[in-house]
């Protein structure tokens, strides 16, 4: 699959049938200006129509910085943004993500009910959509997204921006297109009227959209829904279900590090690990009784290539418990090792970064 030059057919989602050649160099040269995707009041009730600033209350009051302490977003708004509107784990692997999924709109809330899928609300941008174990993540819609003053004061680039007349994808830019792809998800997983119900209840939506209607949405959604609407979003949201185990292998080859860790505790890495070799000493069990009646025949007791293949496997059966299960432990120790050294590094840095001297 190439990087530079995708082509993706959006119509299950549009209706429109409109394709889209992904060529960065010819976008670029795009006016990137642009005002507020949409022009709906979705929040009749508490904020007027044309209002141009976006209140505070519509931004979370903390966040996590890089270095992993508590910041408010009133006074660092614009790293807020930039740790909002990252995706940057999957932009490093991204031409690998084929691996991981399709690059397919995702289904909608009710058909991920019908696969007995549990939505788990999740903030983090790069684990929206990302589906493992019965579960997925989604990312509940930030309230500022849905402002069109937000994306007017926020999102748009001043006069002059080096985009405007350099090849180079400012800023700015980026987090346009990844706000609007993240936009047009929320468009494909609120497909139905059904689905409008589900997001509320489940806090998809801001709490304060009660009064948004089915109607309201859907004008929402065809205004975003432009015929250039591919061209502006961010290449991750070219796919839309991610595989978190397929992630956390190509992370794992490509990073030295899993995407996310799916084992909270050792004991829980020891239980999943030691749960396949339970599974294959029970095969060979089998195995070996199977070759057990074998040797009782007159057919198979006079023959010498089944005699060394049983010679074999007895060896292999009492070798290959043990084997695997010395590698568990030699895993085991590795993680407790790599985890103390990360959290001896990340403690230092942390104290030095609360007491610098």
């Amino acid at each position: 699959m190439e990087q530079e030059s995708q082509i993706y057919s959006f119509q299950t989602i549009n209706g429109q049938g409109g394709s889209f050649c992904a060529d960065r160099a010819a976008a670029a040269k795009r006016n990137t200006g642009k005002t507020s995707p949409f022009t709906v009041n979705l929040f009749k009730e508490s904020l007027p129509d044309h209002t141009e600033s976006v209140p505070a209350w519509f931004f979370p009051s903390t966040y996590r910085t890089n270095k992993g302490g508590l910041s408010l977003v009133k006074s660092n708004e614009r790293n807020f943004l930039l740790s909002e509107l990252s995706v940057d784990r999957l932009d490093s692997i991204y031409q690998h993500l084929w691996l991981a999924g399709l690059p397919m709109p995702p289904r909608p809330l009710h058909y991920q009910m019908v696969l007995q899928r549990e939505v788990v609300l999740c903030e983090k941008m790069d684990m929206h959509l990302v589906w493992g174990s019965g579960r997925i993540f989604l990312k509940p819609i930030p309230r500022f997204l849905l402002s069109s003053a937000f994306w007017n004061t926020h999102l748009q680039c001043p006069k002059g921006c080096e985009c405007t007349w350099d090849q180079r994808e400012c800023m700015i830019k980026n987090q346009r297109s990844i706000a609007l792809g993240f936009l047009l998800t929320y468009a494909a997983l609120i497909s139905f009227e059904s689905d409008f119900a589900i997001s509320k209840k489940i806090g998809l939506l801001p709490s304060d959209l009660d009064s948004c209607q089915w109607a309201d949405w859907q004008r929402f959604v065809e205004e975003i829904m432009t015929p250039s609407i591919s061209n502006d979003i961010h290449r991750r949201f070219y796919y839309g279900e991610l595989r978190l185990g397929r992630l956390n292998s190509i992370s794992l080859l490509t990073r030295l590090g899993y995407y996310m860790n799916q084992w909270p505790d050792y004991s829980s890495f020891l239980r999943d690990q030691l749960g396949w070799l339970a599974t294959t000493t029970i095969y060979i069990a089998l195995a070996l009784t199977a070759m057990q009646l074998g040797l009782a025949t007159d057919q198979l007791k006079t023959s010498p290539i089944y005699m060394r293949a049983a010679y074999g496997f007895s060896v292999f059966a009492i070798l290959g418990p043990l084997i695997s299960g010395g590698v568990i432990l030699l895993a085991l120790t590795i993680l407790v090792v790599i985890n103390w050294k990360f959290q001896k590094a990340r403690s230092e840095e942390r104290f030095n970064s609360i007491n610098p001297r």
